[in-house]
């Protein structure tokens, strides 16, 4: 009879209280970024562009993959009926600034 390894636990992280209650949201995302947590980083841009299409934005991510690059996984947001671009040109906004403009209250 073989026996499972238990399962790996990770620290939960409630990223909407760390952003509510941290010095400011920037600094929250920073220090998510700083935390190597690509999964609360993903969640974050997921809840920016479900806010985002509700209000009729898209949003964009830079598709650069060299890490030097000044717009380097910055975004732009896109107005979905006429395709302009409503901020973010060329490719300048961080996640924070993409959560503002989503969700001001957020």
């Amino acid at each position: 009879m073989t026996t499972l390894a238990p399962a790996v636990t990770r620290p939960r992280y409630d990223l909407a209280e760390r952003l509510a209650y941290g010095p400011s949201r920037a600094d929250a995302l920073a220090s998510l970024q700083d935390a190597g947590d690509p999964h609360l980083l993903g969640w974050a841009e997921r809840v920016a562009r479900k806010s985002l299409t509700s209000q009729g934005y898209a949003l964009r991510k830079s598709r650069r993959r060299n890490e030097r690059a000044a717009d380097y996984g910055t975004f732009r947001i896109v107005d979905t009926q006429t395709n302009a671009v409503i901020a973010g040109e060329p490719y300048g906004l961080s996640l924070a600034e993409v959560l503002d403009f989503a969700d001001p209250g957020f």
